[in-house]
């Protein structure tokens, strides 16, 4: 038979491992709590990631078909503002080839002139 102080000392041994029992569950349950949660955060995280790339794609898409119709734009703008650089630089050339010519008669008609003029005074002597 067991002596107080035995049973004393194996009631407090029992009353240890009571505890430790306690603690170990109360760590699995937190942990259990933390591993649901932190599944739960990770399933929204995903989640979120998988909305983020469909709306990326769908923007993209979006914004394909803008620049397909902006190159299909400039496509059709862009003989006809070459046509207009075209006769923008032929009015330019036209402006300058006027000026030349009206320079070049008032040159001639100057020459002409002052070789009249010449003709005259060396008839006149």
């Amino acid at each position: 038979m067991m002596n107080r102080s035995e049973r004393g000392e194996l009631h407090e041994i029992s009353a240890e491992i009571g505890g430790l029992k306690k603690a170990v569950e109360f760590m699995t349950d937190m942990w259990k709590s933390q591993e649901a949660t932190a599944t739960a955060g990770r399933k929204a995280l995903h989640e979120k990631f998988e909305h983020f790339r469909d709306d990326v794609g769908l923007q993209i898409s979006g914004l394909s078909l803008r620049v397909d119709r902006m190159v299909d734009t400039m496509t059709k703008i862009e003989p006809a503002v070459k046509k207009y650089e075209d006769e923008k630089l032929r009015q330019e050339g036209a402006k300058k080839l006027g000026a030349t010519l009206w320079a070049a008669a008032m040159a001639i008609a100057g020459a002409v002139g002052w070789g009249l003029s010449e003709l005259i005074g060396y008839l006149k002597h």
